[in-house]
């Protein structure tokens, strides 16, 4: 039993001992290499000074989100023929934007027409 203790203390020391070891090696090959360092190069551009004119003006990718909006919509129901503006452009009150195809209810009138008496 007291060569099985004795077996176990010294492999702990010889651990202890090699963690300590390494340890210690560590911080001197650290501080070797620290002091072998070159000093860092830092690249510098010269360049002439002159005068010029500032514009306050930022370059950004972004997304721009009205305060206000508006919901455009028809009172009846079609397949567009005709969009009269262009994308982006002021209209004014009451300007038409689309127009519809009316040829289905140009027919169905002529058809209506017909049926009345003459």
């Amino acid at each position: 039993m007291k060569k099985w203790t004795f077996f176990m203390l010294l492999i702990a020391v010889l651990l202890f001992g090699s963690v300590i070891g390494f340890n210690l090696f560590k911080q001197q090959k650290i501080a070797e290499y620290m002091a072998n360092r070159p000093e860092p190069e830092f690249p510098v551009t010269v360049t002439e000074v002159k005068a010029v004119d500032w514009v306050p003006v930022i370059e950004a990718i972004g997304f721009i989100e009205p305060n206000q909006g508006v919901t455009v919509a028809n009172e009846t129901s079609g397949v567009i023929d005709k969009i009269a503006f262009e994308s982006g452009t002021q209209v004014e009150a009451g300007q038409p934007l689309v127009l519809l195809d009316s040829e289905v209810e140009k027919a169905n009138l002529k058809s209506s027409q017909a049926k009345l008496p003459a």
